[in-house]
């Protein structure tokens, strides 16, 4: 049973009952209002009812639906996949709230789990793309150079921009060969005659903020080379964050992975989350799928 505040006087205009003897049915659920206004001869209450439950702005009033305390009433007795198919009808700022509810762990995790390019959205969300640079370990940069995504002519390109001590330790680092004496334009030109292997190997012998800067540069270009990084290493700098902060970079996703990340929630909370439903669309809901649900409502 589901026991709420019932607006009795508005139920008993549409169910063709007097004022003063629907204050008797307190207590009672809708179907057993209906079958004794039945012995009473009123044999058209069982019509009357069943228009009202179509009727979404009757239930809104007769339900209260307005308060927030109804609707938790109503929402904690569905069962948990009617819960999470009424996720999406949250507004953002509500799926957001609901986020609160779990762990920082716990949200640390989902966004591990989460496709490269939405945990990103979070990251630049939290972190400048400097500040990224500045805590991604330099075996994951050199991991970032190894990625087929990454074209290594526009790598060159980026070298070509360095000085010549910066390239002569690029040349030393393959040919073990002190470079001291050689002009940057052979430098260049010994590079650029590298092999696959021996050119990544004088990338990876770059300073970390040499190598960082490519990147930072590269990705400027092509946002979507951020995502060559695993997921580990983009989630790890938001385990530095206080919740709050984590979810307020998690405003950036779309309602549809919000929902994804609320479904795991115990159905107890998502019950709490969903309350925040907007109450005329909630009221809608319930006129199309729940009609037999709201027959074992009683007034109290």
């Amino acid at each position: 049973m589901i026991a709420i505040q019932m607006d009795l006087n508005y139920l008993a205009r549409y169910l063709n009952i007097s004022a003063e003897r629907i204050q008797a049915y307190r207590h009672k659920s809708l179907e057993e209002i209906v079958e004794l206004e039945a012995e009473q001869g009123n044999i058209l209450a069982q019509e009357y009812l069943a228009k009202t439950l179509r009727d979404p702005n009757s239930l809104l009033k007769i339900f209260n639906l307005i308060d927030a305390q109804n609707r938790w009433m109503i929402l904690k007795e569905m069962n948990e996949d009617d819960l999470q198919d009424l996720l999406p009808l949250l507004e953002s700022k509500d799926l957001i709230s609901g986020l609160f509810f779990f762990t920082h762990d716990a949200l640390i995790k989902m966004i591990e789990e989460m496709p490269p390019e939405e945990i990103t959205k979070v990251l630049f969300q939290c972190y400048s793309e400097e500040e990224f640079m500045a805590l991604v370990p330099e075996t994951e940069m050199n991991k970032w150079f190894e990625s087929e995504k990454v074209d290594k002519q526009k790598v060159f390109e980026q070298v070509k921009g360095f000085n010549q001590e910066i390239l002569a330790q690029m040349v030393e680092a393959v040919t073990g060969e002190n470079q001291e004496d050689t002009n940057r334009d052979d430098l260049i030109s010994t590079i650029g005659n590298f092999n696959p292997r021996e050119f990544l190997e004088s990338v990876q012998a770059l300073k970390p903020k040499n190598k960082g800067q490519i990147i930072l540069n590269m990705t400027q270009e092509k946002p979507d080379l951020w995502e060559e990084f695993d997921a580990k290493t983009l989630t790890r700098p938001l385990e530095y964050l206080e919740k709050p902060d984590i979810i307020k970079g998690m405003t950036q996703l779309e309602d549809k992975m919000l929902v994804q990340m609320l479904q795991n929630l115990p159905k107890e909370l998502i019950a709490v989350v969903t309350t925040q439903i907007n109450p005329e669309v909630f009221s809608k809901v319930l006129a199309r799928d729940f009609q037999e649900v709201l027959k074992n409502v009683v007034s109290i």
